[in-house]
């Protein structure tokens, strides 16, 4: 992708933690689609700063990763598409090594599976839906970004720390999800945390802002402002988070119809064939492998 403007950072010899940083800027005035092979497999995090970024590739579901949001991402050698939207298109990509994953396995077992998928060389994703960048770890990557050293080995340094905290940083989130817990960015202030509990319990009702923030007793607009920092999402994308993450799992069910989970969560039935096609740039049917099912 070196039309992309790609510039890289690699780790020093011998370090305890090997990796290698490539950092992709780009303004383009229109909408760019680029086919490219990638010349060696990927391993590692994929955060993107800029505009949303849609991808795909021959053993990769079609998908966007939005603005401020992150993955563990494996992808073998083989051929990849992207289409970068006009604005500024700014990506980081940081390359680790597969024996620095077997080691962080032994703390976070969730890697496991992850790692399972990469000994057979198939593109993974750690998690299907993006996960958004707190902003703790922002100001790593802007640290990062910004390091402005005169002395070559204090710059050096410098960079692995940094790059060395937002893996580990990364680790410690991901851990959180998959224990079906929210990291600690998220739950830190207590509204927020009132307000992700009040949605845990809700989202299944036709939910307003205003209800929210009345059951809150806080300012709607302060009630979005703290919801967009701490989630990366409005209360409504939020929502409609929810509603795919339990459809996702509610169409595992085979004995459930597509008509019946729409029901259950607030959607007409082709409604929901749209919202959940848009989220996860599949039908419903994808996620039991049969086709749509009609009752």
């Amino acid at each position: 992708m070196t039309s992309l403007n790609q510039i890289t950072y690699d780790a020093r010899p011998g370090v305890k933690f090997p990796f290698s940083l490539s950092n992709f800027r780009r303004h383009p005035q229109k909408t760019e689609t680029i086919d490219f092979i990638l010349s060696r497999e990927f391993l590692g995090l994929v955060l993107n700063l800029g505009e949303p970024i849609e991808y795909s590739g021959s053993s990769l579901l079609p998908s966007t990763i939005e603005k401020s949001h992150y993955n563990l991402v494996y992808l073998p050698q083989t051929e990849y598409r992207v289409c970068i939207p006009r604005g500024l298109h700014h990506s980081i990509a940081m390359r680790l090594e597969p024996s620095t994953l077997t080691r962080a396995a032994l703390d976070f077992a969730f890697l496991n599976s992850f790692l399972d998928n990469v000994s057979r060389q198939t593109a993974s994703l750690i998690r299907d839906h993006h996960l958004p960048i707190p902003l703790r770890m922002q100001e790593e990557v802007d640290a990062l970004l910004y390091n402005i050293s005169k002395d070559e080995a204090m710059r050096h340094l410098f960079m692995e720390i940094k790059a060395y905290e937002i893996f580990f940083g990364a680790m410690i989130d991901m851990a959180d999800l998959f224990l079906g817990q929210k990291p600690a960015y998220v739950v830190s202030d207590p509204t927020i945390r009132y307000a992700i509990e009040y949605l845990a319990n809700t989202f299944k009702q036709k939910i307003t802002i205003d209800a929210v923030a009345s059951e809150l007793g806080i300012n709607k607009r302060k009630l979005q402002e703290g919801f967009k920092l701490h989630t990366g999402k409005n209360v409504h994308e939020y929502v409609v988070q929810l509603k795919m993450e339990e459809a996702k799992r509610l169409l595992r069910d085979p004995s459930r119809s597509v008509k019946s989970i729409a029901i259950e969560l607030g959607y007409a039935e082709t409604g929901f064939f749209n919202a959940y096609k848009n989220f996860y740039g599949q039908p419903p049917a994808a996620a039991r492998g049969t086709e749509l099912d009609k009752d």
